[in-house]
């Protein structure tokens, strides 16, 4: 089951990647499933989601250079370390997490634009820090949310709670 979820959600958040890529912004929205995966399920699920969503985008885009995969695993790692300095039952843990998350997807985006020769990803470097870290915190926040409700039903381990034993009616799992 976890690994079923982990690549329905992946492949639902490379669509929106897609979606959005095609508008004309790149919003990063597989690394926020991944920083969840590797809380949640464990350190492969995080960082195969993560590595395997930016490969898949940049073989859609036919990048020259495959640097998204590092780059969205390194952004994921850091993901990690903001929710392991937080309690994960408290929602700043997803909400902080989430706002570094967009803040180093900025910051990515800023080098990769200036090192090609593109534009720039949006109208000034203060609106595009704003957006994104406060986007991704919200993001983060509801995406935990709902996933843990999901996971609940579903009797696999959830993010906002490091043990899993809970009464059902037939026992203790």
């Amino acid at each position: 089951m976890k690994l079923f979820l982990t690549i329905f959600i992946s492949a639902f958040s490379v669509l929106l990647e897609l979606l959005c890529g095609n508008l004309g912004i790149s919003a990063g929205f597989p690394v926020y499933p991944a920083v969840y995966f590797y809380i949640a399920f464990g350190p492969v699920y995080g960082i195969g989601t993560a590595g395997v969503s930016a490969l898949l985008t940049d073989v859609i885009y036919c990048r020259d250079l495959l640097v998204t995969a590092p780059v969205w695993i390194v952004i994921t790692m850091s993901g990690i370390l903001t929710v392991r300095r937080w309690q994960r039952q408290k929602p700043q843990a997803p909400l902080f997490s989430g706002m570094v998350c967009g803040t180093e997807l900025v910051i990515y985006q800023l080098l990769f634009s200036r090192l090609t020769g593109g534009g720039m990803p949006g109208p000034d470097i203060l609106s595009l820090l704003v957006f994104h870290s406060t986007a991704g915190g919200i993001y983060m926040l509801f995406m935990t949310w709902l996933f843990d409700a999901v996971n609940y039903r579903c009797n696999l381990p959830k993010f906002s709670s490091s043990s899993f034993n809970r009464r059902l009616p037939g026992g203790e799992i």
